[in-house]
């Protein structure tokens, strides 16, 4: 009964005259049953972000035929199990591996934090050195927020907060990731609302 049912779903959503609107995932697994064939247009596959590789894409990359592929990414930092990926790499198998020791993003206090910190949880045979090369950043125990500064938020909560913050302190600021008209986060009527009387 339920793979019926899932069978008479599935026929809906890729019906494109119903008017059905289909999240991401379900044209790339269109696209993916459709059995692309990359190995005549492509020599070398990269894929980048591969812990947040999903099960479709894994299967299109491990049926594609192509020699050479080159996996980016880091195993500790996958963002979207909650959409359902999954690491990736364990799909690589036989690979050879290369581990960045080395990052021009942080300091080497920075670097050296992070690594106890990951040696911590990790199994002994996982241990790693990591060392930060830019010498350009600095680890400090308060903002300066009289000059420009950037605050990454981790919630909606969280940018909405900082939003009536700055409105209230009259500072100018500017939302990345918030599309081209701040259709993401609503931000006219975060504006409306705060002005409000």
């Amino acid at each position: 009964f339920a793979i019926q049912k899932t069978k008479e779903c599935w026929a809906k959503i890729v019906d494109r005259s119903n008017g059905i609107w289909v999240t991401h995932g379900v044209y790339m697994k269109m696209w993916a049953l459709s059995k692309p064939n990359l190995k005549d247009e492509y020599d070398i596959l990269i894929c980048d972000e591969c812990a947040d590789l999903s099960e479709v894409l894994a299967h299109v990359i491990n049926n594609s035929g192509i020699d050479t592929i080159i996996a980016v990414g880091d195993a500790h930092q996958a963002l979207y199990g909650f959409a359902g990926q999954s690491n990736g790499y364990r799909i690589f198998n036989g690979f050879t591996k290369y581990e960045l020791t080395n990052s021009f993003r942080v300091n080497n206090t920075i670097g050296k934090v992070a690594e106890k910190i990951f040696n911590f949880f990790e199994p002994k045979e996982s241990l790693f050195s990591f060392t930060g090369v830019n010498n350009n950043n600095m680890i400090t125990k308060a903002i300066n927020t009289k000059k420009q500064y950037v605050h990454v938020c981790r919630t909606n909560r969280e940018i909405f907060y900082k939003l009536v913050e700055g409105l209230v302190e009259g500072k100018t600021f500017f939302i990345e990731g918030q599309g081209k008209q701040n259709v993401n986060f609503n931000f006219d009527i975060i504006k409306q609302v705060f002005n409000y009387k």
